[in-house]
């Protein structure tokens, strides 16, 4: 895909107020329950197809997954996920973390697939 084309749509701008997802992320439940709970949601939005959503909890993931701290939690975290849903989660949170979350609801044209496929080359460059 030409990377003109992914750029202009992490500038979209319609819709400009986003309604955003009730977070699945719960402070009362542990690290492991609330990794499983998004985990399942990005599973079943991706099976149906639904490109907005398995980006909103791919970056849910991907959030969780960068806030741990310990090396050995997250290698465990990853060891748990597919390599495609760990890859497209983490690059998800890269992406749109500087953007906002709310940015992934405006997008028309990226999925987690693409994020996922993109070269590593390109992909840094697309987050500059």
């Amino acid at each position: 895909m030409d990377f003109n084309i992914i750029q202009n749509d992490l500038l979209e701008l319609d819709p400009f107020d986003v309604e955003l997802p009730v977070p699945l992320y719960d402070e009362t439940l542990s690290q492991e329950t609330n990794f499983k709970n998004l985990y399942r949601k990005l599973q079943r939005y991706s099976n149906l197809k639904n490109r907005q959503m398995t980006l909103y909890y791919g970056y849910q993931l991907g959030l969780l997954i960068s806030k741990e701290t310990v090396r050995a939690k997250r290698s465990l975290l990853k060891s748990q996920m597919t390599i495609y849903f760990y890859m497209g989660s983490t690059r998800t949170f890269q992406l749109f973390e500087p953007l906002g979350v709310e940015q992934i609801f405006r997008t028309k044209i990226i999925s987690l697939q693409l994020l996922r496929n993109m070269k590593a080359l390109d992909f840094r460059s697309l987050c500059l």
